[in-house]
């Protein structure tokens, strides 16, 4: 049986529903008008059809949650907005508690037949998926479609692009000033986000510190220590130009300058070839595994294995030695 409590004037309705405890927050609203709203849930609960909505929007909540995740998360907080903004711009005029399962299976199927990335759907998905976690915490609404809704199979599954030796040598020889940064980025495996945030209070000891914090939160929440190599010193000694160790500027602008030089050197791949490339060559130095995950960050496992096909032969090696 559902029931009203208030908190000053601000009215709450409590309910149960398959054996879970539900709240949705009413607002500022008469008791009269309270106890319709407590009436019509009764009766959504008896009847299973929804009558009850708040008529708050979408675009109400969205414009409430993003301050609070930008304060939260800023490195990701750009990223996120476009998400809610555009890729979910259908839903902005639509009642937050309307939303159904179905809606969203939709949209998203509407999102790949115009040739989004599957990849790039499932992201979607997760972000507005953790928006409307915290709507239900926040008492926007009762429960979070998207916990329903099948998640797109990814079946496109590539080795990850990397760098030889002498191609980094033809990317640094047409990079000009950038080389530095490049060179950096190779001998460390930063993303990009930790590499814009790194300040040179974040480089001492001999190593770098990837700190999750209120500035940048790293991938995983968790920091790390990455020790400096020969490249990576003689590198840093060229990037004393500002607070941060890369010259200020958006991910966008790092990316395409990125890209136009590795073009100009007729190379492939993108600015996270370089990341790759930290990781092959120490897959390639005989690094164990358990080592790449602490040095890249990965919160899984899972994640580093994917270069451990890179170099084959150790395992040949490491059997050949048996002699049971």
């Amino acid at each position: 049986m559902p029931t009203v409590y208030w908190r000053g004037k601000r009215a709450y309705l409590n309910w149960r529903q398959n054996g879970e405890r539900r709240r949705l927050s009413l607002g500022i609203i008469e008791a009269r008008e309270a106890e319709t709203i407590r009436q019509a849930k009764s009766l959504e609960l008896r009847t299973g059809k929804r009558i009850l909505t708040t008529g708050r929007l979408f675009a109400d909540f969205v414009a409430e949650y993003l301050p609070w995740y930008e304060a939260m998360y800023p490195s990701s907080a750009t990223r996120t907005r476009a998400i809610l903004e555009k890729g979910f711009a259908a839903f902005l005029k639509q009642p937050l508690d309307s939303i159904e399962t179905m809606d969203i299976a939709r949209h998203l199927a509407a999102r790949q037949a115009r040739g989004c990335a599957r990849g790039t759907v499932l992201k979607e998905l997760n972000c507005l998926g953790g928006a409307l976690s915290r709507a239900v915490e926040w008492g926007w609404m009762t429960n979070n479609p998207v916990k329903a809704v099948k998640k797109p199979p990814l079946i496109v599954s590539r080795d990850p692009v990397w760098y030889s030796k002498a191609e980094l040598v033809k990317l640094y020889s047409v990079s000009g000033p950038r080389a530095p940064w490049w060179r950096f980025l190779a001998n460390t495996g930063l993303r990009a986000g930790e590499a814009l945030h790194l300040r040179h209070q974040d480089v001492r000891h001999g190593a770098v510190y990837v700190l999750s914090d209120e500035r940048a939160r790293t991938k995983s929440g968790h920091w790390r220590k990455i020790p400096m190599s020969a490249g990576a010193l003689e590198s840093y000694v060229l990037l004393q130009g500002s607070q941060t160790v890369l010259p200020p500027q958006s991910r966008a602008a790092l990316t395409m300058a990125f890209k136009r030089d590795a073009t100009t050197a007729s190379l492939g791949g993108s600015l996270h070839s370089l990341r790759h490339t930290f990781a092959a060559h120490l897959v390639l130095a005989g690094t164990p595994l358990r080592d790449i995950q602490a040095l890249m960050g990965h919160a899984s496992i899972t994640t580093t294995e994917r270069y451990a096909h890179i170099a084959p032969e150790r395992l040949r090696t490491a059997v050949d030695a048996l002699a049971l």
